[in-house]
């Protein structure tokens, strides 16, 4: 689980360091931010500290940040504070895959994912480029997507937040847990089967932005459909 807060805290950074703030915007508006007026304080108080001459001065804008951070955003995900040292390990870990990919994402695939056929070593992790348009990544390797999103999170912590949807309307809001996303899941698989919907095939979603489009994207993940 620590290597998992750490990628959490990654992410995060990666808004931060970019100067993102529409990105962080859309993060943050996920999160456990709850009153309309905290979340435009939030947004306001990282804009002013973004805006600055066309840099972003991470030491002025750091205390800030790492106060609305550890307040509305890290105790459901990261498990961990915000610290300087998260932001070095964010650059060295960035430097690394810039520097060393296949290295560096074999490792992160292994750590970070359960894999029904893994990587064997780096040498799998990539191949082609993008002047050919032929890339490959794990050639040869096998996972399942809804496992590794749902089913090993319902098994450890199955009452756990998962999925936190707000709809149009900011009261109008759904939490799911772990284990009911895995029901869930189930349920809309097993549709799925009952009308003919089989491994390797492809199917078309047409949805609204509701919880039930994760979790059909996930139901055909189990069943092995595209």
């Amino acid at each position: 689980m620590r290597s998992r807060s750490k990628a959490a805290v990654l992410a995060f950074f990666a808004f931060l360091t970019l100067g993102d703030v529409n990105g962080f915007k859309s993060f943050v508006g996920s999160k456990t931010v709850h009153r309309n007026n905290e979340r435009s304080a939030l947004l306001k108080t990282l804009r002013t500290q973004l805006s600055t001459a066309n840099q972003f001065d991470q030491e002025d804008a750091f205390d800030a940040i790492q106060q609305i951070a550890n307040k509305h955003i890290l105790d459901h995900i990261c498990h961990q504070p915000i610290t300087r040292n998260n932001l070095e390990d964010y650059h060295n870990e960035y430097k690394e895959s810039i520097s060393h990919p296949k290295r560096y994402w074999f490792r992160k695939a292994i750590e970070l994912l359960d894999w029904e056929t893994p990587p064997k070593s780096s040498h799998h992790v990539l191949s082609g480029g993008f002047d050919a348009g032929d890339i490959t990544w794990f050639a040869g390797s096998k996972l399942n997507v809804c496992y590794n999103a749902i089913d090993r999170y319902a098994e450890t912590h199955p009452n756990r937040i998962a999925l936190k949807w707000e709809g149009d309307d900011p009261k109008d809001t759904l939490d799911l847990s772990f284990q009911q996303c895995q029901r869930r899941v189930s349920q809309i698989a097993n549709a799925l089967k009952s009308r003919g919907v089989r491994k390797g095939d492809v199917v078309t979603i047409y949805m609204p932005m509701i919880p039930e489009l994760p979790l059909t994207m996930l139901a055909c993940a189990r069943i092995g459909a595209g």
